[in-house]
């Protein structure tokens, strides 16, 4: 799932998972809670432990009804919404990844 939530509890350090549902959180310890989240989907948290590698299962929860009304007068749901702000997060990381430092 693309644009999922991903933090270590209690911290600021977080990011939020790529077109293919996965994810890269750099300088965790074993005694951090991750927390994944998503709008309309039930929020999870996992003890890293001894683990590498954490799978989050997304499960559908509160069911959102809202209409918001862009600047331009078009009707979106919240959730089409956030599902296109965080894709747009997702590319802009990914160009800003694929960018070489320029020397001037």
């Amino acid at each position: 799932m693309i644009g999922v939530n991903i933090l270590i509890v209690g911290t600021t350090t977080g990011t939020i998972s790529d077109a293919d549902g996965n994810f890269v959180l750099e300088g965790v310890k074993s005694t951090d809670l991750i927390e994944s989240s998503y709008i309309g989907y039930e929020t999870r948290q996992e003890l890293v432990g001894e683990r590498s590698k954490i799978d989050f299962i997304m499960s559908e929860g509160v069911t959102i009804q809202e209409v918001v009304v862009t600047a331009l007068g078009i009707k979106k749901t919240l959730e089409e919404l956030v599902w296109l702000s965080s894709l747009w997060m997702v590319l802009l990381q990914q160009k800003l990844e694929n960018q070489t430092p320029s020397m001037h």
